[in-house]
C-alpha cells in the first residue's frame, strides 16, 4: 500500500475511532477517504480480516454495465439490520429483492415476494447481480430507505449505484476495502473494478 495525501475536509474524523465488524472480528481503519458529495467511503484497515480461513482473495467486482439496465433484476442484499420495523438486530441476513428504478446515481430496491426489505442497520451493506457469466458484482450501497412510521412499513430503499463510485475507486489508489461511511461494513474490491 502507498501512502496517499488527504485534504482534511475527504477524510472522516479520526481513522483510529472507525472500527469494522465482519462476522465476530473487529478491526481498526487506517485510513478513509470519502467519496465527495455522496455516502461512501473508501477505507483501508489496519490489519487484515479473516473470510473463510484466509485474509486473501476475496474480490467482488462492481457491475459495469448501465445502472439502468437493473430494473426489472433480482438482486441478493445481505445486511445485519433489523427483521422487523422495530426488532431483530444483529445476525446476518440476505433477500432477493427486485430493482424498481435507477435514477440520479440511486438504485432503488423493493420488497421480495415474502415481504424482505433492507431496513435499519443495512446502511452500508451491499447489493449484488449475478451477471451472465455467473460472476457476482456489486451494484451498489445501501444508503436509505422510504417508510412510514405510522404503519410500521418499508416500502422501497435506495442504495448508491456502483457507477456513483467505480470511476472515483480506480483513481483513489486505496482500492482494499469499501465501506460506507461510519457503518462498519466492508467489501473487498482490491484488484480493480469491472
Amino acid at each position: 500500500f502507498r501512502r496517499v495525501l488527504f485534504r482534511s475536509d475527504d477524510r472522516v474524523g479520526n481513522p483510529g475511532s472507525l472500527t469494522v465488524t465482519l462476522g465476530s472480528q473487529t478491526g481498526v481503519a487506517a485510513e478513509v477517504l470519502t467519496q465527495p458529495g455522496w455516502d461512501v467511503a473508501l477505507v483501508r484497515l489496519a490489519a487484515p480480516m479473516t473470510i473463510n480461513g484466509a485474509t486473501t482473495g476475496h474480490v467482488i467486482g462492481l457491475w459495469g454495465g448501465a445502472p439502468a439496465e437493473l430494473v426489472g433484476k433480482t438482486v441478493q442484499c445481505s445486511g445485519y439490520g433489523l427483521s422487523s420495523y422495530r426488532a431483530g438486530f444483529g445476525v446476518l441476513r440476505t433477500a432477493f429483492l427486485p430493482v424498481l428504478s435507477y435514477e440520479n446515481g440511486i438504485v432503488t430496491t423493493g420488497p421480495s415476494a415474502n415481504g424482505q426489505i433492507q431496513w435499519r442497520g443495512d446502511s452500508g451493506s451491499t447489493c449484488l447481480v449475478t451477471a451472465d457469466n455467473g460472476e457476482r458484482l456489486m451494484i451498489g450501497v445501501q444508503s436509505f430507505c422510504w417508510h412510514n412510521a405510522r404503519k410500521e412499513s418499508v416500502s422501497q430503499c435506495g442504495l448508491v449505484s456502483s457507477s456513483v463510485f467505480r470511476d472515483w475507486l480506480g483513481q483513489s489508489r486505496l482500492s482494499h476495502e469499501l465501506g460506507t461511511k461510519g457503518t462498519g461494513r466492508c467489501v473487498d474490491v482490491s484488484g480493480g473494478s469491472k
